[in-house]
């Protein structure tokens, strides 16, 4: 079975959640500021931190989670997007896979059999329950501190997601050997 190394990443305008999985255990997680004095910059600054992951992991496969509707009529946070997609088409040796949030929370509720209204809770308690080292970065007591975690737990998630789709994908690659 080839290695798979995912760069999981959750953008945002000021700042991007990451989480690198390799051959399917979670290696390293962090929410990086991206943000500085232009625009330009932040972008620059958003090249070098994901360059730095993809040398330093060996990354095969960007998982990002896309943009919703909400997000994209505030511009910069679709450039950042964009930007992202644009820097992994550029290297024809990583494979960039794109995931709706929504599929994200699915496909984690229905393999982990999560039932409820508040899925996006549900998700992250099932995250912690996996990784229990995330424990501290929930039930925060400020919201601000919440949305930033968020990004956190966004990164883990779409990377989760991008595993069990190339876990898959292998299984049906050798039964058809």
């Amino acid at each position: 079975m080839k290695q798979n190394n995912i760069l999981g990443i959750d953008p945002g305008s000021r700042h991007i959640g990451v989480s690198v999985f390799q051959n399917g255990n979670l290696s390293y997680y962090a929410i990086r500021t991206i943000e500085r004095n232009t625009k330009q910059e932040t972008l620059q600054k958003l090249q070098r931190i994901i360059k730095k992951l993809i040398l330093n992991y060996g990354i095969t496969h960007l998982a990002i989670e896309e943009v919703f509707y909400i997000q994209q009529k505030r511009s910069f946070v679709k450039r950042v997007y964009e930007e992202i997609k644009s820097f992994s088409s550029e290297r024809s040796d990583i494979n960039l896979l794109k995931y709706k949030p929504k599929d994200i929370r699915q496909t984690i509720s229905d393999k982990e059999k999560i039932k409820g209204d508040a899925i996006k809770d549900n998700v992250n308690r099932f995250l912690i329950s996996k990784f229990p080292e995330l424990q501290k970065y929930l039930n925060l007591p400020n919201r601000s501190q919440v949305r930033y975690y968020d990004f956190l737990f966004g990164a883990i998630a779409v990377g989760l997601v991008c595993v069990w789709e190339l876990e898959i994908d292998n299984e049906e690659d050798e039964s058809r050997r």
